[in-house]
């Protein structure tokens, strides 16, 4: 269908081609329902009801990661709680989404959303990587609405300086200070090189070298939470989408070859760990170094595993 034809369309209409489209979605179909303000209950519609979650329900478990991206689109800040209980409603479903694309998405909402997101991220009982994106994009935020600088800094040492010694706070821990020395503020680096020197921090995700590189090395690439800020209208670009049924494609091989995608997913993970070192280029081909790259996202898929 021509991107003329669906300006004639009802945004009902939008909704119901959008629904079945699965990764067969035109991009011209998605502009157009992220022109429409009225399109957010619609979405939002899809997001909170099961059966277009289920993989072999309405949408195949693909409607709501397209309405997840519109919402990105149009960002109506008056639903961002509605938008974030279903991130923490969704975590499985989610599964990397929730790091790879939602920081991203919720940045996306602005300067207004940074008092819900910093609930989220204080919220203990909340799962570990729907607190992790917020911080994510509430640093985005930061690092985009520079006035802010300084209050999202004072929030993260806030965290740092913690006296709290659960395993809770411990796991959250050095994703704060990775975020955080984003920032190289002379103050929090004091206080971040006091938690490690107390053992506060473990675990692989951060050591105190890469501290020192980031504070002191001035090549480095400041920011990197803003390098995923593209605009989530394109996710439905036809190269992406292509992308996406290749992914698709072998993990549906896989699983009906009889393995057991978990723990073939696990082996290659760890495999790749052993063979890459922190400091060698990333395989994904961005020029990094692995462990400025993906080695997160591989040590948040072994911890899913644990």
């Amino acid at each position: 269908m021509r991107s003329e034809d669906y300006l004639h369309k009802t945004t009902e209409g939008l909704i119901s081609d959008l629904i079945p489209a699965k990764l067969n979605i035109l991009y011209e179909l998605a502009e157009e329902i992220s022109r429409r303000n009225d399109a957010v209950p619609y979405l939002f519609e899809i997001l909170e009801e099961d059966k277009y979650w289920d993989l072999k329900g309405m949408g195949a478990g693909w409607a709501p990661l397209h309405a997840i991206h519109l919402l990105g689109v149009i960002h109506p800040i008056e639903y961002l709680e509605r938008f974030l209980e279903v991130i923490e409603k969704r975590t499985e479903e989610l599964g990397d989404w929730l790091t790879e694309d939602i920081p991203s998405i919720l940045s996306k909402f602005g300067p207004s959303a940074r008092n819900s997101l910093k609930r989220v991220i204080l919220k203990e009982n909340c799962d570990l990587y729907v607190r992790i994106s917020a911080m994510r994009a509430l640093c985005a935020i930061a690092h985009l609405h520079s006035e802010y600088n300084d209050d999202s800094v004072k929030f993260l040492r806030e965290i740092v300086n913690s006296d709290r010694d659960d395993k809770g706070f411990f796991e959250f821990l050095p994703f704060v200070v990775d975020a955080l020395v984003e920032f190289r503020d002379a103050e929090a680096f004091r206080e971040i090189k006091k938690a490690f020197d107390e053992n506060k921090i473990y675990g692989g995700l951060i050591g105190w070298e890469d501290v020192e590189e980031i504070y002191h090395d001035k090549e480095y690439k400041l920011h990197k939470e803003i390098d995923a800020l593209d605009n989530p209208l394109h996710y439905f670009l036809q190269d992406h989408l292509n992308y996406l049924k290749k992914v698709t494609e072998e993990e549906d091989l896989l699983y009906e070859s009889g393995n057991d995608r978990n723990q073939y997913q696990e082996q290659r993970l760890i495999s790749k760990k052993e063979k890459i070192g922190r400091n060698d280029p990333c395989p994904c081909g961005s020029g990094k170094k692995y462990k400025k790259c993906c080695l997160k996202r591989h040590q948040k898929k072994l911890t899913n595993f644990d």
